[in-house]
């Protein structure tokens, strides 16, 4: 069963990259046949596997440089190498002072490569779907801690009780999402 729905979900995501220019493909292509690996995995273990996040990452690298010499329909394959590196950059940092794992870094990286390959306003999406997701996930997470606190009427820090919440599922809805919006609409 999972199978199958692993298989509907890859078809749906690969038509929504479909309308996107040749040179954007090779990645949206790999993180739709990732999609629902990467999910799993983040929800339930809190890990994105680097044989996932890797290749999604050398792929945008590698299609915004070609892009930068060849016409591959991408409008401006810079602004894609400039995106993903201040991307990982930033998440890096972020990484080394405990905020976010290596794994979301890798993907958001490549995720915001990718969507900027398609074009600047799939990138903004992209960036305001994630962290508004991101940020709903983490209100709803300290919600439901705070009532656990008043029926169990201890005395419990919803910041150290949150732990760790998987960041992966919020950056693959806003890619997607941001590719919906962009090449659909």
């Amino acid at each position: 069963m999972i199978a199958f729905v692993d298989a509907a979900v890859v078809l749906a995501l690969l038509g929504v990259a479909a309308p996107s220019p040749p040179g954007a493909l090779a990645p949206a292509v790999w993180l739709a046949f990732t999609t629902p690996l990467l999910i799993r995995s983040d929800v339930t273990r809190r890990r994105l596997p680097n044989l996932a996040t890797m290749p999604a990452l050398g792929l945008v690298l590698g299609s915004s440089a070609v892009a930068v010499f060849v016409d591959t329909g991408v409008k401006d394959p810079a602004l894609a190498l400039l995106v993903t590196t201040l991307i990982a950059a930033g998440g890096l940092l972020s990484a080394r002072l405990g905020g976010v794992g290596l794994g979301d870094v890798k993907l958001a990286a490549a995720a915001a490569g990718s969507a900027a390959l398609v074009g600047t306003d799939a990138a903004w999406a992209l960036m305001v779907v994630a962290g508004a997701s991101g940020g709903a996930v983490v209100l709803a997470v300290r919600l439901r801690l705070r009532r656990v606190k008043r029926r169990k009427s201890r005395c419990v820090d919803p910041a150290r009780e949150v732990g760790e919440i998987p960041y992966g599922p919020c950056l693959l809805f806003g890619y997607w999402v941001a590719l919906a919006v962009v090449n659909v609409v």
